[in-house]
């Protein structure tokens, strides 16, 4: 599909070198943050580590923080409406660690009401695209709801239940992580 081919780097090598000198004619954008200095609005942020290390915990954290406004790890965070989905964790485990999540952030869990979360476990169709690199019909109702709800951040708990393609080869996942 076009919306997720990329150009070629040679192509972009042929048209689009610029010198550091031209570069920094202009001031740069200013760069906004989801996390304050961690998690860059409207980039992609792999998060990685060995199984049990958190990952996910760390993640509805960071999608419950954001949400709410609240700092994090001494961290500001954007205030923003947040989805996190899993295919690793039932509704009855994101419901305890969303307790404990709020309590340790110091608000009762009925005023986490940005935060939203689907477990996914046990579902299949779950890719967001195909091998052909074609968008299923899921990324279609994910990209749906990220219109109509106007998230800020979304959180893939984990990467290949979201794709089609082989984790173990890094630039493939890099590939479909950025597009």
């Amino acid at each position: 599909m076009d919306d997720y081919t990329q150009p070629s780097a040679s192509s972009m090598l042929q048209t689009d070198l610029v010198s550091v000198a031209d570069l920094c004619e202009k001031p740069p954008i200013e760069r906004k943050w989801v996390l304050d200095q961690l998690i860059p609005e409207g980039k992609p942020v792999l998060l990685g580590g060995p199984p049990g290390a958190g990952k996910s915990l760390l993640a509805q954290q960071i999608c419950m923080a954001v949400s709410l406004g609240v700092n994090l790890y001494g961290r500001k965070t954007n205030g923003r409406p947040t989805l996190y989905l899993t295919c690793e964790d039932d509704t009855a485990e994101l419901q305890r660690r969303s307790e404990n999540i709020a309590k340790t952030l110091g608000y009762p869990l009925s005023t986490v009401t940005d935060c939203y979360t689907v477990s996914l476990e046990g579902y299949a169709q779950t890719s967001l695209c195909n091998q052909k690199k074609e968008f299923t019909g899921f990324y279609e109702g994910l990209d749906q709801a990220m219109a109509d709800i106007g998230f800020g951040l979304v959180v893939l708990d984990v990467v290949s239940d979201f794709w089609d393609g082989n984790e173990i080869i890094r630039q493939e996942v890099n590939h479909f992580v950025k597009g």
